[in-house]
């Protein structure tokens, strides 16, 4: 290990220590700020005690003011005396004057009886008139101040009484505040409690983390020296395990020279010829002529032929740049599989055999296709001068009559037109010449593999037959390989036939962005409605012996333009160049035949743009075309036809099946005889260059052989070296982890002592808040 970590290590020791003494420290000031927490306490418990004191008071209070309201209720009751008293004087002093006002009224009569007598009589009468009147009005004063006595009586108790009441409520607010500052003192000194029993809990974990530490560190320190001693152990063994290993390298060095000067005498006298743009079929299994202890490199088609040609026993190689694979055979065949220019392939041999090799070539060669050119055509409107041929079919409204178009010339220019009776110009070109790609023989054919797809609506009655195709695995889940396509509804013609050509279009756009179909020599599209079985398709593939790489399509129903959508089937080459050209059609054809279905346009276009065709009604059954063809529905009891159409019940389509398959179990089988891999026949020699190469290759194995054991040694020496090592280094990351625990529990440790005192100093603060 490296020093530095040791002293690291070292250190981190050094303040696990120092952080223990400072947790004894904190410990013992926790301690000091318990103790004046609980006098903190006891102040609190006198400050209750001043607090219950002030009740009292209170309370006495109340009682004294409860005295002066029962006192001002005695006042009350006086006065209400003095007003009855008062109420009593007014009565006699009304009564009174009652009196009076009749002695006035009599002596006024009296005086009218006796008129004019005794003035002294008159005079008498007056003054007893106006003391009278002086008693009354004496009376009425008595009364007024009797009740203003009355009233002030009232008022000052009613204000002595509110007095009271007020010195009454204030003293219980009072108690009601005190029993509320009581309650606050209590949940706060129970609190208080709490912290301080939290506190010293914290103290205790506090204590337990440290002894961790402690433990901690102490494995930590045993698992570093142990991982040092590990280290030392699986260096010394490694240092071992690299000798060993390096009379190895000398060992494997001697036997890769010899196997050097092996590879140099097999090429010395071997020769290869070589094949672009081939590759062969497979006789046998590839062999990997695997090296003894010489480096293989076949990254190149070059490298790969001189790997071949280094080998005695190597017959044929075949490389692909597609996927940089070497292909190496120790037989040969001049069968061809593919032509492509992304193949290589070649024969070797001894150079006394590159006569017959050369022979070989040439018979691989003659089996090359001859694919024609594609040829350009005009369509209707453009300038037919130079290609003298035109695209166009103008058809009745069934399509079951179709004419050609023709290259009329007229003054210089020439147009694709119509045909017709009349003089439209000079004729320099017909319609485009429709080739059918003739059966050939001896050259290599197409092969049969199948990419298969279906255009399904799914809200139709479709969806339920394409369901059940998917449930049983049946139809194109057959094929090599397949896609369902989700279409929708389109509008119909009077006849029953669907406008789908511009919705077809758009489907075979996504095929062309998947690109699956590249990896299959056909593509089949087929209706849902269609009971189809790829396996009699590729029999009927295998014996149109199409050319390999023919840019064709199959005619399939000997009815209107003999081209029907059930099943349409074209090579991976048509495809490629439909996708190539094909968008010139939409422009012209579906403007010209807006009615037409999408096999019509996909044939029409087909045509135009130079794919070439074959032939085989014996394709398929369609009961589209009714007696027209013969494809009136029927027991589906054929068993050569690949597909039936149409049958849009699920039932239907289920019998119809079931039917084929007993008529093609019972129906002969195609002779396929003669249809294996065929050996080429080499002629053997024998020179000086192939024994000593074989003598050298045996060296090389039997020194390979006895370097075998200690090779083995030493690479289970250095295994192990390389375990101890890795253990060592594991051993330390351990203790390194451990001391980085142990310091992280130290912190950890002072983080809760530290908690713990802000517990303490908040548990004071509460006790003086409650004090």
């Amino acid at each position: 290990l490296n020093p530095s970590v040791v002293a690291t290590a070292d250190k981190l020791s050094d303040q696990v220590d120092k952080l223990k003494a400072n947790i004894a420290s904190d410990k013992s000031n926790a301690e000091d700020i318990q103790n004046k927490a609980d006098s903190e306490l006891k102040d609190g418990s006198s400050r209750i005690k001043a607090a219950k004191h002030e009740i009292a008071v209170a309370k006495s209070n109340v009682s004294k003011a409860q005295d002066m309201q029962r006192e001002a209720e005695l006042q009350l009751q006086k006065a209400k005396a003095m007003m009855e008293a008062a109420a009593m004087h007014t009565k006699h002093a009304k009564a009174n004057t009652e009196k009076g006002h009749a002695e006035i009224s009599e002596a006024k009569s009296s005086s009218k009886k006796a008129d004019g007598i005794f003035d002294s009589v008159a005079e008498d009468k007056k003054r007893s008139r106006d003391m009278q009147a002086e008693e009354v009005d004496a009376l009425y004063d008595e009364v007024n101040y009797l009740k203003g006595i009355s009233d002030d009586d009232k008022e000052a108790a009613d204000a002595a009484s509110k007095t009271a009441r007020g010195k009454m409520d204030a003293a219980e607010s009072k108690m009601e505040k005190a029993s509320k500052v009581i309650d606050i003192a209590k949940k706060n000194i129970s609190h208080a409690k709490d912290m301080l029993e939290k506190a010293k809990k914290d103290i205790d974990h506090a204590k337990e983390m440290e002894q961790s530490s402690t433990r901690e560190s102490k494995l930590a320190s045993a698992n570093k020296a142990q991982g040092y001693k590990q280290l030392d152990a699986g260096k010394e063994a490694a240092a071992k395990a690299e000798a060993a290993q390096r009379e190895v390298d000398k060992d494997l060095a001697e036997v890769a020279d010899i196997e050097e000067k092996a590879l140099g005498a097999s090429a010395s006298h071997r020769t290869c010829v070589d094949m672009p743009g081939v590759r062969l079929q497979e006789v046998g299994k590839a062999s990997d002529f695997a090296p003894i202890a010489a480096k293989k490199d076949v990254s190149s088609a070059e490298k790969c032929r001189a790997w071949c040609a280094e080998h005695e026993d190597c017959m044929q190689m075949s490389f692909s740049s597609g996927n940089q694979g070497c292909y190496l055979f120790a037989k040969a065949t001049t069968q061809v599989s593919e032509w492509h220019d992304e193949y290589n392939s070649s024969f070797c041999g001894d150079k006394k055999q590159k006569t017959h090799l050369m022979k070989m070539l040439k018979e691989v060669y003659a089996q090359k296709p001859t694919i024609p050119p594609v040829v350009e055509c005009s369509w209707a409107g453009d300038d037919c001068a130079n290609t003298k041929c035109c695209n166009d079919v103008a058809c009745t409204w069934d399509f079951k009559t179709c004419k050609t178009y023709s290259c009329y010339q007229n003054e210089g220019s020439a147009q694709c037109m119509e045909t017709a009776g009349w003089n439209k110009g000079t004729v320099i070109g017909g319609a485009r010449a429709v080739r059918e790609v003739a059966a050939s023989k001896g050259v290599t054919r197409q092969g049969t593999s199948l990419f298969c797809f279906m255009v399904v609506n799914w809200k139709g009655a479709e969806g339920a037959i394409a369901n059940n195709i998917k449930e049983k695995k049946l139809s194109i889940y057959q094929c090599d390989a397949h896609t369902i396509l989700s279409g929708w509804e389109t509008p119909k013609t009077p006849w029953s036939s669907f406008i789908n050509a511009d919705a077809f279009v758009k489907l075979w756009q996504q095929l062309q962005q998947d690109k699956l179909y590249l990896q299959h020599d056909w593509t089949a599209k087929v209706d849902a409605d269609t009971v189809f079985f790829p396996s009699v398709l590729k029999m009927h593939l295998a014996a149109l012996n199409t050319p390999q790489g023919s840019r064709v399509y199959v005619k399939n129903s000997d009815y209107k333009y003999q081209f029907m959508g059930a099943l349409e089937v074209l090579t991976r080459e048509a495809v490629e160049l439909y996708f190539e050209k094909g968008g010139q059609c939409a422009g012209k054809l579906i403007k010209a035949h807006a009615k037409a279905g999408e096999d019509f346009y996909m044939k029409s276009c087909l045509d135009a743009i130079g794919v070439d065709s074959q032939e085989d009604f014996k394709l398929l059954r369609d009961a589209s075309c009714g007696d027209d063809c013969g494809g009136s529905k029927g027991p589906c009891s054929d068993g050569w036809l690949a597909a039936y159409h149409f049958y849009r019940d699920v039932d239907a389509w289920n019998t119809c099946h079931a039917e084929a398959l007993k008529a093609q179990a019972a129906a002969p089988k195609p002779d396929s005889s003669g249809s294996g891999v065929e050996e080429a026949k080499i002629p053997m020699v024998e020179s000086k260059g192939a024994a000593k190469a074989r003598g050298l290759l045996k060296e090389a194995e039997r020194l390979k052989a006895k370097a075998g054991p200690d090779a083995a040694a030493a690479k289970d020496m250095n295994e192990s070296a390389w375990k101890k090592i890795h253990a060592a280094h594991a051993k330390v990351h351990t203790a390194r982890q451990q001391m980085s625990e142990a310091k992280a529990s130290m912190s950890d440790a002072r983080d809760l002592e530290h908690t713990a005192a802000q517990k303490i100093s908040d548990a004071n603060a509460l006790s003086d808040a409650s004090k």
